[in-house]
């Protein structure tokens, strides 16, 4: 039987985009978002409905900051 300090230990690293995204809304607008990743595309969870129609709109300056073909959706939720 395993033990907790080797199951936790197991946690996946985060890809480097994820702290970009999440460090561009943090700067721009001053709120903190989750952001989950998938094989090819990354969802943007925002804590308000405001904040998630801006990002929308700029969805693809979010795609040229950390250069990637990875497409990107936006969703209200909590984090």
């Amino acid at each position: 039987m395993d033990s907790i300090g080797s199951l936790l230990g197991n946690t996946p690293t985060p890809l480097p985009e994820v702290g970009i995204i999440k460090n561009y809304v943090l700067k721009k607008y001053g709120q903190k978002v989750g952001v989950i990743s998938h094989k090819n595309h990354f969802t943007i969870i925002c804590p308000s409905a405001a904040l998630a129609g801006t990002l929308r709109m700029e969805l693809l300056r979010i795609q040229k900051e950390f250069e990637s073909d990875a497409s990107l959706s936006v969703r209200i939720g909590q984090i």
